[in-house]
């Protein structure tokens, strides 16, 4: 999207049949700019670098800024995060990094746990073990798939080329008076050329690196979600209006438009995506404790799971690779025009 508005000529390469069908097609649905580190202790945060926070509410400026500016809709809105915490122990240390957070832009409150039941009612169920909570009313939620498929539809009609249903083999590297770049992307479909490459292909990049001869410490975990419909009056006012995270049992509740997007789980599988059974089970029975009249859980909760590209410490790998761009630097790409880029997005 940006280097298209900056003017340059953008070809996109997808193994699926349109944008978003992977690791963005059913994910948890929560945009999060104060947890960097989703889903970690609470002492983890003051660790993470602080460029890190910065960096996340830069995407919040510009998640922002792309839905007042453009016609995208991906049951977007803007209600709030509340992080629940099921002991006094874990609610004493994550209200210790409300003022490190503060620091950084983010406005949150701890809340007691008649103070979160106030906040959100669908929480009755689970009162007697909600000690406290985080709430962060400037995070966002919204369907990560729709918005994939609504900037791809904005950006064909703006010129960007989507090459899908092919899958990219390797980058081919070519060396000119010694000086070693990557001349193309070899596809089962051929090759293309162009002057600059993003590699965008989450877990993937790590065995893309690897050919080429340098380390990306990246590795898929594998997430399970549900979706439910509340499209009933009861079921509505007994989901939450509010994005949910159940800290004790690493689920994330999202309401996207009528439906309930309930995520979890971080499973070290490789590249299985083989959706198991009793992960699923597991998954709909905490979902059940929590919000038990939100939908019918006997129904079709299409079951789902994903993996999402990780790195040892949680943060992301951006900037340039030992392999320069031919005709552009990487950072004057926002400035200058090139003669095409090929983009591998995310597998």
């Amino acid at each position: 999207y940006y280097l298209n508005r900056a003017g340059h000529q953008v070809t996109v390469i997808e193994r699926n049949a349109e944008a978003g069908l992977e690791t963005s097609y059913a994910n948890g649905g929560q945009l999060s700019y104060s947890y960097v580190a989703p889903l970690a202790g609470p002492g983890v945060i003051p660790k993470i670098p602080p460029w890190l926070l910065r960096l996340a509410y830069y995407s919040q400026q510009l998640i922002h800024r792309i839905v007042a500016d453009e016609p995208v809709a991906f049951d977007y809105r803007r209600n709030g995060k509340l992080v629940i915490y099921s002991d006094q122990e874990s609610f004493d240390g994550a209200r210790l990094t409300l003022d490190f957070q503060r620091a950084f832009g983010s406005e949150q409150a701890a809340l007691d746990g008649n103070q979160c039941l106030a906040l959100e009612p669908a929480l009755e169920h689970v009162r007697a073990r909600v000690a406290g909570g985080i709430h962060t009313p400037s995070e966002d939620a919204g369907d990560c798939h729709e918005f994939c498929v609504a900037m791809a539809s904005l950006l064909k009609t703006r010129g960007v080329t989507f090459r899908t249903s092919e899958t990219v083999q390797r980058l081919v590297v070519d060396s000119d008076a010694g000086r070693r770049h990557i001349k193309a992307v070899r596809t089962d479909k051929g090759e293309l050329t162009a002057d600059a490459f993003v590699m965008a292909m989450g877990a993937a990049n790590a065995w893309h690196a690897k050919v080429l001869g340098f380390r990306l410490p990246i590795y898929p975990l594998k997430g399970y979600s549900l979706t439910l419909d509340t499209r009933t009056a009861t079921r509505a006012a007994s989901a939450p209006h509010i994005s949910i995270t159940d800290s004790a049992c690493k689920v994330v509740y999202a309401l996207l438009g009528s439906e309930l997007r309930i995520a979890g789980m971080a499973d070290i599988a490789g590249d299985n995506t083989t959706l198991e059974p009793v992960r699923v089970r597991l998954l709909v029975n905490q979902a059940k404790s929590v919000f038990p009249d939100a939908g019918d859980y006997s129904a079709d909760l299409k079951p789902w799971c994903g993996l999402r590209a990780a790195t040892p410490m949680g943060t992301p790998i951006l900037g340039a690779s030992p392999f320069p761009p031919t005709c552009i630097s990487m950072p004057a790409m926002a400035r200058s025009v090139g003669r095409s880029l090929a983009v591998a997005p995310k597998w």
